[in-house]
Parts: structure tokens; C-alpha cells; sequence
């Protein structure tokens, strides 16, 4: 009779299934969240031109083109902090 070391595989299924669905939806939730940053940097990008090319010298404009600024530069920092975009720059710096 052979002997049965670990657990058995019907008792490693669900916990297979549910690591698996959590990866999954962990996947789905971190392009979805690229997805929206690149959303509003690009937003922020239009309003930032939109407003520089038709806006006049108000105030107003002036708070389109900061609040278009801000946005970008807010969703590119944090598509930095989140993907790390820069690692590869820094690799290839240490290499010279």
C-alpha cells in the first residue's frame, strides 16, 4: 500500500481555485487602475493644449492649465510608483 505524503489533491482543490481567481482578478484590477491613470493623464494632456491653444489670458484658463497639469503629472507619478516605469532606466545607467 502506497503511502500518501501532503495533502490529498481533492483537498488542494479549492484553495488552487481560489489563489487562482484572486491572481486573476489582482491582474484585472491592476490594468484597470493603468488604464484610468493613463485616462486622466491623457485628460489632463487635452486640457492642458486645449486651453493653451484656444484659451484666452483669464484666470480661468490660467486654473484649466494648472488643473490639467496637475492631473497628469499626478497620474504619471503615480503610474511610476505603481508599474515602476523607471527600473529599466536605472539598469541601464548602472551598466556605463
Amino acid at each position: 500500500m502506497p503511502v500518501q505524503l501532503g495533502p490529498k489533491p481533492n483537498d488542494m482543490y479549492e484553495p488552487t481555485r481560489r489563489a487562482i481567481e484572486d491572481g486573476l482578478w489582482a491582474v484585472l484590477g491592476v490594468v484597470a487602475y493603468g488604464l484610468l491613470l493613463s485616462f486622466v493623464f491623457l485628460v489632463g494632456l487635452q486640457l492642458v493644449v486645449m486651453t493653451l491653444l484656444f484659451g484666452g489670458t483669464d484666470p480661468v484658463s490660467a486654473g484649466l492649465v494648472l488643473v490639467g497639469v496637475v492631473a497628469s503629472a499626478g497620474s504619471v507619478y503615480e503610474l511610476d510608483a505603481t508599474f515602476d516605469l523607471r527600473q529599466g532606466i536605472r539598469r541601464q545607467r548602472s551598466r556605463r
